[in-house]
């Protein structure tokens, strides 16, 4: 009985055969180069593509994009839409800071505006996070109660404000501590143009 119990615990504590992907090829033994979107327009405007530098040697990095587009809420819709990110500090020591903010108008006189941001000091001491938001919109409102038809249902306009902000201190290894302003406002709520 003794000699079955060692038997089971060797076979069920012993590693066993492991298996994993292959190491990938290095450069020089048939690796693709990697290829993103900015290389092939820098290509195409003949241009060289950039070498990899590494996060060491980036600075500010900015995407930008134009916003198009269309739904029955809010009809056509365009804007601009810009992500940004940085290292505030030592980049082996530092995270990475983002933001990402878009503005965009509607013909259905609607105006968005979205901020949100997620900032770390050097050696990440600090930690500064936000969500901010401007809305002059409108919906639909409706009854009271599952049993209201669609055809009830009432256009409102309103302007929607929301500031979310927090700043966290790091007090010891992962542990951060703070405070922050958690603000929404629904205002100037009225019926739309009908």
């Amino acid at each position: 009985m003794i000699l079955r119990g060692a038997v089971l615990a060797t076979l069920l504590l012993a590693p066993g055969g492991a298996f994993a992907q292959p190491a990938p090829a290095t450069v020089g033994q048939d690796a693709a180069p990697q290829v993103d979107v900015i290389d092939v327009w820098r290509t195409l405007r003949g241009q060289q593509p950039k070498p990899e530098t590494g996060q060491e040697a980036q600075e500010r990095m900015v995407a930008a994009m134009p916003i198009i587009g269309w739904n029955p809420t809010f009809g056509f819709t365009f804007g601009a839409a810009a992500q940004i990110a940085f290292v505030a500090g030592e980049p082996g020591s530092t995270r990475i800071s983002s933001s990402v903010s878009s503005l965009s108008y509607s013909t259905k006189q609607d105006l968005l505006l979205n901020v949100r941001f997620g900032l770390h000091s050097n050696e990440n001491r600090w930690f500064v996070e936000g969500d901010n938001r401007m809305y002059v919109s409108g919906q639909s409102v409706y009854g009271l109660g599952s049993d209201t038809p669609t055809s009830n249902a009432i256009d409102a306009d309103y302007t929607f404000v929301r500031i979310h902000d927090r700043a966290y201190r790091r007090v010891r290894g992962p542990v951060y501590l703070g405070a922050g302003l958690l603000f929404d406002s629904h205002a100037n709520v009225e019926p739309g143009d009908t």
